[in-house]
């Protein structure tokens, strides 16, 4: 497989192109220049959208592009002898790159082979998971991670056979587990079914003897009902006397509030009086208000200007009228008559509106006068009229209220009296209606009945709790019934709890083979990881010890391929964690070039793309990994992402014809070609 030209509306990637070819291509470019989501490109082409990738990680969120365009893309390769042209087009929001197409180059003509769900795993020979972890490896991605797919995918290839121990395993757990999982599973299903047959034998027992508890216990109950409600009867009978001897006290209190309210009267004239008093209060106040508000000093009046002296210019303005005419007619000058008759006519102007303005300063100066005598006499009226009052009603009310000195003394002190009538009135009421209450008690009592030693509330407070008693005996009474009706009979439960009983023990029985067959399995796929973890392990240590040059030549891989590094010269092992971040990624780049050279098909030749995976690395080790890297693009395609021109320029110096360089640029988004390669090197 060899892959020819991208193009792709993906991510930030917009109608952008990268042409590749065969061996090694140096893809350089700086960061966010797009070689990230050109292998996730890559990878979504061959395999598609994850439908279950969920939040802003997932593909579908990702990678939607940024210039707003519908997210889509094609690929050219070769593949099997056939030039292949691969499309994803999105027709749906809610299924991007759903639309897929596989036709052969420069055709209409369908490759039958290929589907949307198969394309990836048909042009590669492995699953989605088993490529992501061998010839795929994503920027900070290095490390490995193990799955069943992939050790199944090893154990076919070094077993040279189709059958795989952890299918087998697999098959054998699934059957355990459905006879037992955890709480789940025929044999717990049917255990919990015979404890429930057997509950339900213990529990029609427990009902029986529940229910005549039950019974002797409403049985205690009764007497003790009856002879309550005949003493609270009693009661009843007693409070119905009660009414009448609180009727006869609330007499005694209205007759003695009735003497109080009299008492404090004093000397109070009638009521008749006082509102007479109350009213002559209000005509006083009235007054006194009408006084307040007409006592306000006029204004100093300003006597009209004499009319001679208003007159004064406009006279003087006359004669010059008069003078000027006299010389322009001696002399026959127009001008000056013209102008003296315009100032004679100004001058009889300003006379005529001094006299008009004379004259109604005299009559507005004369009415204004009149004004302020109507004014005092109202005042002298007024006060005259006022003080007449207040002399009357002091003399009045200082004959129940000797302190009253003010108009608003004597208004409180006969608001006072009259809330006095009214206090009054309603004790007397308050007499009445006592008094006629107690004539009809009188006539509808019975005679008192004799109360019992117990207190009534305590009498009460005891049959609510026997009542309450007895209803929830009931209630169970009855819900006992019922559970011993639906529950059945205890023969039957029995018949069919001896029949559950057989049923479980050939579960059983059966559950224990296949724990055997398990064991049995499990020994030989121990066996089997046996043969092919040393032949992995030492793929790795080969390739290890070349990038390391030599530094680090054993490669130790456990039951999940986590590797482990040694050295001759040292005594231990470390683990991968345990190691530099650069040397444990050429160990992780290490066992994913041995794992491509054990499980990815040699007919396939499946390309590597590693996407800035050198980034760690030293010159020095950078260059054995290069050396590495050019020894298998002889037999496969290597795409090499890269943010650094350290790659490019070590092979342009010792190897400058054996590797090809794609150069990308930030811009993008313009819709112009992304990547083109440069002449072979």
């Amino acid at each position: 497989m060899q892959l020819h030209h991208m193009h792709a509306t993906f991510g930030k990637l917009n109608q952008a192109s990268l042409h590749l070819s065969s061996g090694l291509n140096v893809i350089y470019g700086p960061n966010e220049s797009g070689k990230s989501t050109w292998c996730a490109f890559l990878r979504v082409m061959l395999f598609g959208m994850q439908p279950r990738e969920r939040g802003e990680l997932a593909d579908k969120n990702r990678y939607l592009p940024l210039s707003g365009a519908p997210m889509s893309g094609e690929i050219t390769l070769t593949a099997d002898g056939s030039r292949i042209s691969l499309s994803r087009q999105t027709r749906r929001p809610d299924a991007p790159m759903a639309a897929f197409s596989a036709c052969y180059a420069d055709t209409a003509i369908p490759v039958p082979s290929l589907s949307p769900a198969s394309c990836g795993s048909t042009l590669t020979g492995v699953s989605r998971e088993v490529f992501e972890r061998t010839s795929f490896v994503r920027q900070c991605g290095v490390a490995f991670q193990s799955d069943d797919n992939l050790q199944r995918q090893i154990a076919t290839f070094l077993a040279n056979d189709d059958s795989s121990f952890i299918s087998a395993t697999e098959a054998l757990k699934k059957q355990a587990n459905a006879l037992r999982y955890n709480r789940t599973g025929a044999i717990p299903h049917l255990t919990s079914e015979i404890d429930n047959l057997r509950s339900a034998l213990t529990e029609i027992e427990n009902r029986s003897r529940s229910l005549s508890e039950i019974r002797a216990k409403l049985d205690a109950i009764e007497p003790e009902l009856r002879h309550l409600q005949q003493q609270i009867s009693l009661h009843e009978a007693a409070d119905a006397a009660a009414p009448l001897q609180a009727a006869q006290e609330e007499l005694t209190r209205a007759r003695a509030q009735a003497t109080a309210c009299s008492a404090a009267m004093g000397e109070l004239p009638p009521k008749e009086d006082l509102l007479a008093l109350q009213n002559a209060a209000a005509g006083a106040a009235l007054l006194q208000d009408q006084l307040a508000g007409t006592q306000q000093p006029p204004a100093p009046l300003q006597p009209a200007a004499p009319l001679l002296r208003s007159l004064l210019f406009p006279l003087t303005l006359i004669a010059a009228a008069l003078a000027g005419f006299g010389i322009g007619w001696h002399l026959s000058a127009p001008p000056l008559l013209i102008g003296s008759a315009a100032l004679f006519t100004l001058a009889i102007y300003l006379l005529l509106r001094k006299i008009i303005s004379h004259r109604k300063a005299v009559l507005l100066h004369k009415e204004t006068e009149e004004d302020l005598h109507r004014t005092a006499a109202l005042q002298n009226a007024l006060r005259a009229a006022f003080e007449t009052a207040r002399t009357d009603l002091l003399q009045q009310v200082r004959t129940f209220c000797p302190t009253a000195s003010t108009i608003t003394h004597c208004q409180r002190a006969i608001e006072t009296g009259l809330a006095s009538y009214s206090a009054l009135e309603q004790a007397v009421q308050n007499v009445d209606t006592a008094m006629a209450r107690c004539a009809e008690i009188e006539v509808h009592s019975a005679p008192a009945a004799p109360r019992p030693n117990i207190p009534r509330a305590a009498l009460e407070s005891r049959l609510t709790d026997l009542t309450a008693q007895k209803e929830n005996l009931l209630r169970a009474f009855h819900t006992e019934e019922g559970r011993m009706q639906a529950a059945g009979s205890a023969e039957d439960i029995q018949l069919l709890l001896s029949e559950k009983e057989g049923q479980l023990r050939q579960l059983e029985q059966e559950y224990e083979a296949i724990n055997l067959s398990l064991a049995a399995l499990t020994a030989a796929n121990t066996s089997l990881r046996q043969r092919y973890a040393p032949t992995l392990a030492e793929k790795t240590a080969k390739i290890f010890a070349k990038l390391t040059e030599k530094k680090y030549n054993k490669v130790l891989l456990n039951e999940t391929l986590a590797p482990a590094a040694g050295r001759e010269d040292l005594a231990g092992i470390w683990n991968a964690p345990l190691l530099s971040q650069g040397t444990a990624d050429q160990l992780y780049l290490a066992l994913r070039l041995a794992l491509c050279l054990t499980v990815l098909p040699e007919e396939k030749s499946v390309p590597i793309i590693l996407d800035d995976a050198l980034v760690h690395f030293d010159d020095g080790r950078m260059a054995q990994a290069l050396e590495v890297l050019l020894e298998l693009s002889e037999s496969r395609q290597i795409l090499l992402f890269t943010c650094q021109r350290r790659e490019q320029q070590w092979l342009q110096q010792h190897y400058p014809n054996r590797f090809h360089t794609v150069t990308l640029s930030y811009d993008i988004c313009a819709g112009a070609p992304h990547g083109v390669p440069a002449a072979k090197r």
